[in-house]
């Protein structure tokens, strides 16, 4: 049944109104203390709540809920910018908005009467599963010039253009995970923002490169100044094959910190042994997914990278830039490696739905995936396991939370591959 957004709010916060589909908030929870204080509200979660259009008589919601800071309205029936602006206009303290899988892709982006209203309270904005159209970016930092964080995913994205650098001064997030980029050059082409995080995940990448084409020393200094702010970068489920083709990392000059796993080049490798290959490949990291990397462990992994490298017949040219600090290193005729070591076998994992914990239970991490979506599908959600989406809470070393899709294609890999540890928090949704 088609909804307003003023009646499901009261539905949700005022009626004690219990919805049977899956809410999925990654954002602030709800204090359920101030379920029924409206005025009190700063968060509110209406995931899938069948919303089409925002009021219909002349209640505003400023008098409604004139605090809310967070609103999740994902998986709705919004498809009028209008309706939203709108909104907007009633809630001025608003800086986080989720608009994933509503029906924006061919809603229009214009100016109200003509004027250009600014939303500048806004900061993070997601548009997830909207097919929202990559040409009409940079409009939105003409209507909303805060934006410091900004969800692009699953839009289908296969090429890119450049962004006003002057327009996007604010943005340092940026999330393009799960879209059909294939070529690098179409993420070079963000290389002027200011963005301090990128996550490029599951697309079919299959080469990071650095496109210098200066000709002269100080051409190449400028050159150098491109993605001068990109600390972070998160690689995972890409389609990386060679080694080659992580070489143009090296050159991002303030990148120190990789989130790099699930691609064809780590295959049928220990974790161990990933690990070491990509420390001494990345010079410029001091972070590994998630794992700080000491000087001993930098030393330690190049001297194996030499080792592993030794009798290959084609080798990256970071082999050789190493050899000439150590030398040449044969394989030993034992490589001992400690694979017990901060490995564990079970992890106590913590189940969230709409934002709320639902359920706990502890699991082999040596089994695949897909048991524990059959798990899920089977004594937690009750649905069938097409329509399960798991995410896993991870904490960046900045603090920051992030939400990394354990995805139904990687299910016949084992959860130890994911970093499944105890305590950590798998966040569920239903794909309706």
């Amino acid at each position: 049944m088609s909804r307003t957004l003023v009646e499901a709010i009261n539905e949700r916060y005022c009626d004690d109104y219990e919805s049977n589909l899956v809410q999925f908030v990654t954002y602030p929870k709800v204090d359920e203390r101030n379920e029924a204080k409206l005025p009190k509200l700063t968060t509110i979660g209406l995931h899938s709540k069948s919303i089409c259009t925002i009021y219909k008589d002349s209640l505003d919601l400023l008098s409604l809920c004139p605090n809310v800071q967070s609103m999740d309205l994902s998986e709705n029936q919004l498809s009028e910018w209008s309706q939203i602006f709108d909104m907007l206009e009633q809630l001025p303290k608003l800086e986080f908005l989720n608009l994933s899988g509503n029906p924006l892709e061919e809603a229009k982006l214009e100016r109200k009467d003509e004027q250009l209203l600014q939303y500048k309270n806004l900061t993070s904005l997601a548009l997830n599963r909207t097919k929202f159209n990559w040409d009409k970016v940079s409009l939105l930092f003409e209507f909303f010039p805060s934006l410091a964080e900004l969800h692009l995913c699953s839009n289908g994205y296969s090429t890119l253009s450049s962004l006003d650098e002057k327009n996007t001064s604010c943005l340092k997030t940026l999330w393009l995970y799960d879209n059909s980029i294939s070529d690098w050059k179409e993420v070079w082409k963000l290389n002027n923002l200011q963005i301090d995080f990128l996550l490029i995940s599951n697309n079919p990448i299959t080469s990071v490169v650095w496109l210098e084409d200066a000709q002269d020393e100080q051409n190449q200094k400028e050159e150098r100044k491109k993605f001068n702010f990109l600390e972070s970068i998160n690689l995972n489920s890409l389609a990386i094959a060679n080694w080659e083709d992580l070489e143009g990392l090296q050159y991002y000059p303030a990148l120190r910190r990789i989130a790099f796993k699930n691609n064809p080049i780590l295959d049928e490798m220990t974790e161990q042994c990933q690990r070491n290959l990509l420390i001494a490949m990345i010079p410029n990291i001091d972070t590994l997914n998630r794992s700080t990397i000491s000087s001993e462990e930098r030393k330690n992994a190049e001297l194996y990278f030499l080792s592993y490298f030794y009798d290959k017949s084609v080798k990256p040219n970071r082999y050789f830039e190493l050899l000439k600090v150590y030398g040449e290193q044969p394989p030993k005729e034992k490589d001992v490696v400690d694979l017990k070591k901060n490995y564990c076998t079970n992890a106590n994992l913590k189940f969230f739905c709409g934002g709320k914990l639902k359920h706990t239970s502890s699991f082999s991490v040596a089994k695949p995936l897909g048991k524990l979506r059959i798990y899920v599908s089977n004594n937690i959600l009750n649905v069938p396991i097409k329509r399960v989406r798991m995410f896993h809470a991870v904490k960046s070393t900045n603090g920051q939370v992030e939400l990394e899709e354990l995805s139904s294609k990687t299910d016949s890999l084992p959860m130890s591959r994911f970093d499944l540890l105890d305590g950590d928090e798998i966040h569920l949704d239903v794909i309706q």
